[in-house]
């Protein structure tokens, strides 16, 4: 009752959100995000940490307020709203020989790839199954910055979501992106949060002041 009838202002209102998100979405929302809290709700202070740090039981406790990310296994009591479908791309060194030859399974699965422990499975994408088999699979990252980091001195591949590539060409990084001649689906962003912050005015407020960036920052 407290949660839902406490009055919110956002020029005068003293609160604190934790935003748990990967690293790629921390740099999408981080200067945005600050710079409009500075402007518009000063006594609001906002805390991202790295999702990867808790298990899927972490919007259960106090600790979390929003959870920003891909899909994954949450608890019956959480909330979940999903904010982007995201198409999923092929990312490479520059200069790397796939990019002058055909986006064939067959071709590309010449090559070995690196995965990214951020990417939670879903089922929803049937082709990557196969790149993902321990044949083809030479080792995992943290996170996608990781794994840009870890394919430009090698021919290896990667596959990510398309709120990588728009990071990755906003920092001017020396990768290629590209599409291959099947569908390699796609990952559902989501934002999640405790049940009890349903109706909570502060918690929408930061609910549709992050998505509205997010979809913002893909365009």
């Amino acid at each position: 009752m407290l949660n839902t009838n406490m009055a919110f202002e956002p020029h005068t209102t003293t609160v604190s959100f934790t935003i748990a998100t990967n690293a790629t979405i921390v740099f999408t929302l981080n200067a945005q995000l600050f710079c409009e809290v500075q402007r518009s709700a000063p006594n609001v202070f906002i805390n991202l940490v790295h999702d990867s740090d808790y298990d899927d039981d972490f919007l259960s406790s106090n600790d979390i307020d929003l959870y920003i990310g891909e899909m994954r296994d949450l608890n019956s009591d959480i909330t979940i709203r999903t904010i982007h479908s995201a198409k999923c791309y092929f990312m490479c060194r520059c200069g790397h020989p796939i990019l002058a030859s055909d986006k064939s399974m067959d071709n590309l699965l010449k090559y070995h790839f690196v995965q990214t422990k951020e990417k939670y499975p879903t089922g929803t994408d049937e082709a990557a199954k196969y790149f993902w088999s321990a044949r083809h699979v030479m080792g995992a990252t943290p996170g996608y910055m990781a794994t840009m980091n870890a394919i430009t001195h090698s021919d290896t591949l990667a596959i990510v979501p398309d709120f990588v590539v728009t990071t990755m060409k906003k920092l001017n990084v020396a990768v290629e992106f590209f599409s291959a001649d099947f569908d390699l689906g796609k990952r559902s962003i989501i934002q999640a949060w405790h049940s009890k912050h349903n109706h909570s005015p502060c918690h929408k407020w930061l609910r549709d002041l992050t998505k509205g960036m997010f979809i913002d920052s893909m365009k």
